[in-house]
């Protein structure tokens, strides 16, 4: 029997032996079942894969801060965070602090996975006249000096974040730290 899909549960009863490939076609996890009974959620069951960092948990009202981009010069062209595991929480906050410099701002892009390879930007929409829903890729802009934080409801298993200044400038810098919880 094979199944395909994100966030799969499965069931197994009695003997049975059960391969999981995750994004290729090398197992990723092998196991052998005798007389038992197993459930495996693959978004919070598979092992960690590889270059993926692990906001540590447990995931409480307690935040465990980690660093997603030191405090550094921010310039105009994009670059992108290493990939962090967020799996079993679900709510992500990013703690923001930047330096506007001479800069007209910054933009942050960020993206969601469910298996660290194919990646999902944030969508912002408007409805038009007629009641449409429009959906666009949703860029976060900070035009200030700032210290933030950025609270966005997940059910994704990875997350990263893009970051650029908005024109040139001397004097700006950002930092970003994150959290993982669950409320």
């Amino acid at each position: 029997m094979d199944i395909v899909g994100k966030n799969t549960k499965i069931k197994l009863t009695g003997s049975a032996k059960l391969t999981v490939l995750v994004g290729s076609s090398t197992p990723g996890i092998v196991l052998d079942i005798e007389q038992a009974d197993l459930a495996i959620d693959l978004c919070t069951d598979i092992p960690n894969l590889v270059d993926i960092k692990k906001i540590p948990g447990p995931y409480t009202d307690t935040p465990n801060l980690m660093d997603v981009r030191k405090t550094s010069a921010l310039g105009k062209s994009n670059v992108t965070s290493d990939s962090f595991d967020i799996r079993g929480a679900n709510q992500l906050q990013l703690w923001v602090s930047f330096t506007k410099g001479k800069s007209g701002g910054c933009r942050l892009r960020i993206e969601f996975s469910e298996d660290g390879v194919n990646w999902y930007q944030e969508s912002e929409y408007s409805v038009d006249a007629i009641g449409d829903v429009r959906h666009k890729p949703a860029y976060r802009n900070i035009q200030s000096s700032s210290n933030i934080i950025i609270s966005i409801p997940i059910s994704a298993c990875f997350f990263r974040v893009s970051t650029a200044a908005i024109g040139s400038g001397t004097g700006t810098s950002l930092s970003i730290m994150a959290t993982a919880v669950n409320l």
